[in-house]
């Protein structure tokens, strides 16, 4: 338990990592039995969860901006 919490900080890339590649491996096979090498197919995946990750920011950080405003607005009426 303690070493597990006091590891923490550098466990999280690793279990974020794992997580990653459980996700995505279905997808590089089922990408590879189309007849692309593995290669093509990890990069695939790859381009498409950055690109995911890239639309996901780029729509939640204008909703952010906006909450943070309406929150500094409303603030000191509470």
């Amino acid at each position: 338990g303690l070493l597990l919490w006091l590891l923490g900080p550098v466990l999280t890339p690793f279990a974020v990592a794992a997580l990653l590649a459980w996700v995505a491996d279905p997808l590089v096979s089922r990408i590879e039995r189309s007849g692309r090498s593995r290669s093509t197919a990890v990069t695939l995946v790859f381009l498409m969860m950055s690109l995911l990750v890239v639309l996901v920011v780029l729509l939640l950080v204008p909703m952010l901006k906006t909450q943070v405003e309406q929150a500094v607005e409303w603030g000191p009426k509470l």
